[in-house]
Protein backbone atom coordinates (compact mmCIF):
# COMPACT_ATOMS: atom_id res chain seq x y z
CA UNK A 1 0.00 0.00 0.00
CA UNK A 2 1.41 3.39 -0.97
CA UNK A 3 2.15 6.17 1.43
CA UNK A 4 -0.65 8.64 2.07
CA UNK A 5 0.12 12.05 0.47
CA UNK A 6 1.07 14.91 2.78
CA UNK A 7 -2.08 16.92 2.08
CA UNK A 8 -4.27 14.42 3.97
CA UNK A 9 -1.78 12.41 6.02
CA UNK A 10 -2.94 13.83 9.37
CA UNK A 11 -6.67 13.93 8.69
CA UNK A 12 -7.45 11.01 10.97
CA UNK A 13 -7.96 13.42 13.85
CA UNK A 14 -10.65 15.33 11.93
CA UNK A 15 -13.80 13.28 12.43
CA UNK A 16 -16.12 15.10 10.06
CA UNK A 17 -19.19 12.88 10.01
CA UNK A 18 -20.88 10.25 12.09
CA UNK A 19 -20.25 7.66 9.37
CA UNK A 20 -17.34 5.29 9.88
CA UNK A 21 -15.57 2.64 7.87
CA UNK A 22 -16.66 -0.04 10.31
CA UNK A 23 -20.30 -0.76 11.01
CA UNK A 24 -21.47 -0.11 14.58
CA UNK A 25 -25.19 -0.73 14.19
CA UNK A 26 -25.14 -4.32 12.98
CA UNK A 27 -21.97 -6.36 13.59
CA UNK A 28 -23.14 -9.15 11.26
CA UNK A 29 -23.68 -6.80 8.34
CA UNK A 30 -20.79 -5.88 6.06
CA UNK A 31 -19.68 -2.27 6.54
CA UNK A 32 -20.68 0.06 3.73
CA UNK A 33 -19.14 3.06 2.05
CA UNK A 34 -19.98 6.27 3.95
CA UNK A 35 -22.94 7.86 2.23
CA UNK A 36 -23.54 4.77 0.07
CA UNK A 37 -25.51 2.24 2.19
CA UNK A 38 -25.95 -0.17 -0.74
CA UNK A 39 -22.22 -0.38 -1.49
CA UNK A 40 -20.32 -2.80 0.72
CA UNK A 41 -16.67 -2.14 1.53
CA UNK A 42 -15.87 -5.75 0.69
CA UNK A 43 -16.75 -5.16 -2.98
CA UNK A 44 -13.62 -3.36 -4.06
CA UNK A 45 -14.31 -3.63 -7.78
CA UNK A 46 -17.75 -2.04 -7.42
CA UNK A 47 -16.29 0.70 -5.23
CA UNK A 48 -13.71 1.60 -7.87
CA UNK A 49 -16.42 1.59 -10.53
CA UNK A 50 -18.53 3.85 -8.32
CA UNK A 51 -15.61 6.25 -7.80
CA UNK A 52 -14.94 6.36 -11.52
CA UNK A 53 -18.55 7.30 -12.23
CA UNK A 54 -18.67 9.75 -9.35
CA UNK A 55 -15.37 11.56 -9.87
CA UNK A 56 -14.07 11.15 -13.41
CA UNK A 57 -14.82 13.68 -16.15
CA UNK A 58 -13.06 12.34 -19.24
CA UNK A 59 -14.95 14.56 -21.69
CA UNK A 60 -13.85 17.73 -19.89
CA UNK A 61 -10.27 16.47 -19.86
CA UNK A 62 -10.46 16.06 -23.65
CA UNK A 63 -11.72 19.64 -23.96
CA UNK A 64 -8.81 20.96 -21.87
CA UNK A 65 -7.12 22.66 -24.89
CA UNK A 66 -10.21 24.90 -25.20
CA UNK A 67 -10.29 26.10 -21.61
CA UNK A 68 -7.94 29.04 -22.12
CA UNK A 69 -10.66 30.52 -24.35
CA UNK A 70 -13.53 30.02 -21.90
CA UNK A 71 -12.09 30.69 -18.44
CA UNK A 72 -9.39 32.44 -16.46
CA UNK A 73 -6.25 30.34 -16.48
CA UNK A 74 -6.07 29.78 -12.72
CA UNK A 75 -7.22 26.84 -10.64
CA UNK A 76 -8.18 29.17 -7.78
CA UNK A 77 -10.56 31.17 -9.97
CA UNK A 78 -13.53 29.91 -7.96
CA UNK A 79 -15.97 32.18 -6.15
CA UNK A 80 -16.98 31.14 -2.64
CA UNK A 81 -20.57 30.04 -2.13
CA UNK A 82 -21.67 33.34 -0.59
CA UNK A 83 -20.01 35.18 -3.49
CA UNK A 84 -21.96 33.04 -5.96
CA UNK A 85 -25.15 34.37 -4.40
CA UNK A 86 -23.84 37.95 -4.49
CA UNK A 87 -23.24 37.49 -8.22
CA UNK A 88 -26.90 36.54 -8.61
CA UNK A 89 -26.24 32.90 -9.40
CA UNK A 90 -28.55 30.11 -8.35
CA UNK A 91 -26.67 27.13 -6.90
CA UNK A 92 -27.90 24.00 -8.68
CA UNK A 93 -27.01 20.62 -7.18
CA UNK A 94 -25.75 18.04 -9.67
CA UNK A 95 -24.29 14.55 -9.35
CA UNK A 96 -22.55 14.80 -12.71
CA UNK A 97 -18.79 15.39 -12.19
CA UNK A 98 -18.67 16.84 -15.71
CA UNK A 99 -20.91 19.72 -14.60
CA UNK A 100 -19.16 20.57 -11.33
CA UNK A 101 -18.27 24.30 -11.26
CA UNK A 102 -19.72 25.03 -14.69
CA UNK A 103 -21.95 28.10 -14.81
CA UNK A 104 -24.62 29.08 -17.31
CA UNK A 105 -26.04 32.61 -17.16
CA UNK A 106 -27.49 32.87 -13.63
CA UNK A 107 -26.88 29.25 -12.59
CA UNK A 108 -23.82 27.48 -11.25
CA UNK A 109 -23.69 23.69 -10.99
CA UNK A 110 -22.00 22.19 -7.91
CA UNK A 111 -21.59 18.54 -7.00
CA UNK A 112 -22.12 17.73 -3.28
CA UNK A 113 -19.14 16.59 -1.24
CA UNK A 114 -19.68 12.86 -0.55
CA UNK A 115 -19.06 11.65 3.03
CA UNK A 116 -16.61 8.99 1.85
CA UNK A 117 -14.15 11.67 0.72
CA UNK A 118 -14.07 13.08 4.24
CA UNK A 119 -12.86 9.76 5.60
CA UNK A 120 -9.11 9.37 5.98
CA UNK A 121 -9.42 5.58 6.08
CA UNK A 122 -11.33 5.58 2.79
CA UNK A 123 -8.62 7.65 1.09
CA UNK A 124 -5.91 5.37 2.38
CA UNK A 125 -7.72 2.18 1.39
CA UNK A 126 -9.07 3.05 -2.07
CA UNK A 127 -7.43 6.22 -3.39
CA UNK A 128 -3.78 5.89 -2.41
CA UNK A 129 -2.91 2.78 -4.37
CA UNK A 130 -0.96 2.72 -7.59
CA UNK A 131 -3.88 1.59 -9.74
CA UNK A 132 -6.00 4.46 -8.41
CA UNK A 133 -3.71 7.22 -9.69
CA UNK A 134 -6.26 8.87 -12.00
CA UNK A 135 -9.03 8.53 -9.43
CA UNK A 136 -6.77 10.14 -6.83
CA UNK A 137 -6.04 13.07 -9.14
CA UNK A 138 -9.75 13.59 -9.80
CA UNK A 139 -10.55 13.34 -6.07
CA UNK A 140 -7.76 15.76 -5.11
CA UNK A 141 -8.91 18.35 -7.63
CA UNK A 142 -12.53 17.91 -6.63
CA UNK A 143 -11.95 18.31 -2.89
CA UNK A 144 -9.52 21.18 -3.53
CA UNK A 145 -12.31 23.01 -5.33
CA UNK A 146 -14.29 22.89 -2.08
CA UNK A 147 -11.41 24.64 -0.35
CA UNK A 148 -12.20 27.64 -2.58
CA UNK A 149 -15.98 27.23 -2.31
CA UNK A 150 -16.10 27.11 1.49
CA UNK A 151 -14.04 29.83 3.14
CA UNK A 152 -16.10 30.99 6.11
CA UNK A 153 -19.16 30.25 8.23
CA UNK A 154 -21.50 31.84 5.70
CA UNK A 155 -20.29 29.40 3.07
CA UNK A 156 -20.86 26.48 5.44
CA UNK A 157 -24.40 27.68 6.10
CA UNK A 158 -25.11 27.89 2.37
CA UNK A 159 -23.54 24.46 1.78
CA UNK A 160 -25.75 22.88 4.44
CA UNK A 161 -28.83 24.67 3.17
CA UNK A 162 -28.19 23.44 -0.37
CA UNK A 163 -27.26 19.98 0.99
CA UNK A 164 -23.77 20.13 -0.48
CA UNK A 165 -22.46 18.78 2.82
CA UNK A 166 -24.13 16.86 5.63
CA UNK A 167 -25.83 18.67 8.47
CA UNK A 168 -23.86 16.66 11.03
CA UNK A 169 -20.50 17.91 9.75
CA UNK A 170 -18.49 19.78 12.38
CA UNK A 171 -17.84 23.28 11.02
CA UNK A 172 -14.40 23.78 12.51
CA UNK A 173 -13.20 20.33 11.50
CA UNK A 174 -14.52 20.84 7.96
CA UNK A 175 -12.60 24.09 7.52
CA UNK A 176 -9.41 22.45 8.78
CA UNK A 177 -9.98 19.46 6.52
CA UNK A 178 -10.46 21.59 3.41
CA UNK A 179 -7.54 23.85 4.32
CA UNK A 180 -5.24 20.81 4.20
CA UNK A 181 -5.92 20.58 0.44
CA UNK A 182 -4.62 24.09 -0.22
CA UNK A 183 -1.14 22.67 -0.82
CA UNK A 184 -2.30 20.38 -3.64
CA UNK A 185 -0.56 21.55 -6.82
CA UNK A 186 -1.92 21.56 -10.35
CA UNK A 187 0.43 18.70 -11.20
CA UNK A 188 -1.46 16.47 -8.74
CA UNK A 189 -4.93 16.95 -10.28
CA UNK A 190 -6.63 16.12 -13.55
CA UNK A 191 -6.40 18.67 -16.41
CA UNK A 192 -9.94 19.90 -15.78
CA UNK A 193 -9.08 21.08 -12.25
CA UNK A 194 -6.16 23.15 -13.48
CA UNK A 195 -8.95 25.63 -14.13
CA UNK A 196 -11.63 26.81 -11.75
CA UNK A 197 -15.07 27.86 -12.93
CA UNK A 198 -15.90 27.20 -16.58
CA UNK A 199 -18.49 29.04 -18.65
CA UNK A 200 -20.85 26.46 -20.13
CA UNK A 201 -22.21 28.76 -22.83
CA UNK A 202 -18.68 29.24 -24.22
CA UNK A 203 -17.95 25.52 -24.11
CA UNK A 204 -21.19 24.84 -26.01
CA UNK A 205 -20.09 27.43 -28.59
CA UNK A 206 -16.50 26.32 -29.18
CA UNK A 207 -17.26 22.59 -29.12
CA UNK A 208 -19.10 23.05 -32.43
CA UNK A 209 -15.75 23.81 -34.07
CA UNK A 210 -13.54 21.58 -31.91
CA UNK A 211 -15.52 18.33 -31.93
CA UNK A 212 -18.28 19.21 -34.43
CA UNK A 213 -20.92 18.61 -31.78
CA UNK A 214 -23.98 20.77 -31.19
CA UNK A 215 -23.27 21.20 -27.48
CA UNK A 216 -21.35 19.85 -24.51
CA UNK A 217 -24.45 19.81 -22.29
CA UNK A 218 -27.96 20.36 -23.57
CA UNK A 219 -29.53 23.34 -21.81
CA UNK A 220 -32.76 23.74 -23.81
CA UNK A 221 -35.24 20.93 -23.26
CA UNK A 222 -38.16 22.31 -25.27
CA UNK A 223 -38.34 23.50 -28.85
CA UNK A 224 -39.78 26.83 -27.67
CA UNK A 225 -36.68 27.56 -25.59
CA UNK A 226 -34.33 26.56 -28.38
CA UNK A 227 -36.19 28.52 -31.07
CA UNK A 228 -36.49 31.61 -28.86
CA UNK A 229 -32.71 31.82 -28.70
CA UNK A 230 -32.61 31.92 -32.51
CA UNK A 231 -35.51 34.32 -33.02
CA UNK A 232 -33.74 37.40 -31.60
CA UNK A 233 -30.85 37.57 -34.13
CA UNK A 234 -33.17 36.72 -37.02
CA UNK A 235 -35.65 39.38 -35.89
CA UNK A 236 -32.84 41.94 -35.65
CA UNK A 237 -31.62 41.14 -39.17
CA UNK A 238 -35.18 41.17 -40.53
CA UNK A 239 -35.85 44.59 -38.95
CA UNK A 240 -32.68 46.04 -40.50
CA UNK A 241 -33.51 44.68 -43.95
CA UNK A 242 -37.11 45.89 -43.75
CA UNK A 243 -36.05 49.35 -42.66
CA UNK A 244 -33.45 49.53 -45.43
CA UNK A 245 -35.95 48.47 -48.11
CA UNK A 246 -38.51 50.98 -46.83
CA UNK A 247 -35.90 53.75 -46.97
CA UNK A 248 -35.00 52.77 -50.55
CA UNK A 249 -38.65 52.92 -51.54
CA UNK A 250 -38.92 56.39 -50.06
CA UNK A 251 -35.90 57.55 -52.08
CA UNK A 252 -37.32 56.10 -55.29
CA UNK A 253 -40.85 57.39 -54.67
CA UNK A 254 -39.82 60.90 -53.71
CA UNK A 255 -39.27 62.67 -57.05
CA UNK A 256 -36.97 65.67 -57.19
CA UNK A 257 -38.85 68.88 -56.46
CA UNK A 258 -39.94 70.97 -59.49
CA UNK A 259 -41.15 74.48 -60.00
CA UNK A 260 -44.82 73.41 -60.35
CA UNK A 261 -44.95 72.03 -56.76
CA UNK A 262 -45.92 74.20 -53.87
CA UNK A 263 -43.08 75.33 -51.65
CA UNK A 264 -44.18 73.12 -48.75
CA UNK A 265 -44.27 70.02 -50.95
CA UNK A 266 -40.84 70.85 -52.35
CA UNK A 267 -39.52 71.00 -48.80
CA UNK A 268 -41.27 67.76 -47.80
CA UNK A 269 -39.90 65.94 -50.86
CA UNK A 270 -36.35 67.11 -50.13
CA UNK A 271 -36.62 66.14 -46.46
CA UNK A 272 -37.96 62.68 -47.40
CA UNK A 273 -35.10 62.03 -49.79
CA UNK A 274 -32.34 63.11 -47.42
CA UNK A 275 -33.96 61.44 -44.40
CA UNK A 276 -34.10 58.14 -46.28
CA UNK A 277 -30.45 58.48 -47.28
CA UNK A 278 -29.41 59.33 -43.72
CA UNK A 279 -31.40 56.38 -42.39
CA UNK A 280 -29.70 54.04 -44.84
CA UNK A 281 -26.33 55.32 -43.62
CA UNK A 282 -27.38 54.67 -40.01
CA UNK A 283 -28.44 51.12 -40.86
CA UNK A 284 -25.12 50.48 -42.58
CA UNK A 285 -23.28 51.89 -39.58
CA UNK A 286 -25.20 49.68 -37.13
CA UNK A 287 -24.62 46.66 -39.34
CA UNK A 288 -20.87 47.30 -39.16
CA UNK A 289 -20.65 48.50 -35.56
CA UNK A 290 -22.24 45.51 -33.81
CA UNK A 291 -19.99 42.88 -35.43
CA UNK A 292 -17.02 45.15 -34.75
CA UNK A 293 -17.99 45.37 -31.06
CA UNK A 294 -18.30 41.59 -30.83
CA UNK A 295 -14.92 41.12 -32.50
CA UNK A 296 -13.35 43.74 -30.19
CA UNK A 297 -14.69 41.98 -27.09
CA UNK A 298 -13.47 38.60 -28.35
CA UNK A 299 -10.03 40.03 -29.10
CA UNK A 300 -9.95 41.63 -25.66
CA UNK A 301 -10.71 38.27 -24.02
CA UNK A 302 -8.15 36.56 -26.28
CA UNK A 303 -5.50 39.10 -25.22
CA UNK A 304 -6.38 38.52 -21.56
CA UNK A 305 -6.22 34.74 -22.03
CA UNK A 306 -2.80 34.96 -23.70
CA UNK A 307 -1.55 37.25 -20.96
CA UNK A 308 -2.86 34.91 -18.27
CA UNK A 309 -1.09 32.03 -19.97
CA UNK A 310 2.23 33.84 -19.92
CA UNK A 311 1.79 34.78 -16.27
CA UNK A 312 0.86 31.21 -15.42
CA UNK A 313 3.76 29.63 -17.32
CA UNK A 314 6.61 32.16 -17.25
CA UNK A 315 9.37 31.37 -19.69
CA UNK A 316 13.02 31.89 -18.94
CA UNK A 317 15.16 33.45 -21.60
CA UNK A 318 18.86 34.04 -21.72
CA UNK A 319 19.90 37.62 -21.30
CA UNK A 320 21.08 39.31 -24.42
CA UNK A 321 24.80 39.70 -24.54
CA UNK A 322 25.31 37.36 -21.59
CA UNK A 323 28.56 35.41 -21.88
CA UNK A 324 29.36 32.12 -20.27
CA UNK A 325 32.93 31.56 -19.30
CA UNK A 326 34.29 28.08 -18.69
Amino acid sequence: MSIVPDCYRDLTKFQLTSNAISSTTNPKKDPCVPGQPLLSLSEETKILEFLERDLCHDHLNRLYPLFWLVATQRSDHISALHEQIVRGREIVVTEDPGLHLLWYHNRVFIKPLPPCLTSHAFWKEFLCRGRSAELRKAALGYVRSYFHLIKCQSDINVAKEKKLIGKDVDDEALLRFLHSFESVSDNDVTPRYKYGELRLSRINLYIKFYEFRLYYRKMHWEYNDYLSSLITPFAFIFALVSAALSAMQVVLAAQPPNENQAHRWQTFTSVSQWSAVVFLLLIATCTLVFPFMVCALLLRELKFALGSGRRRHPETHERKGERIYH
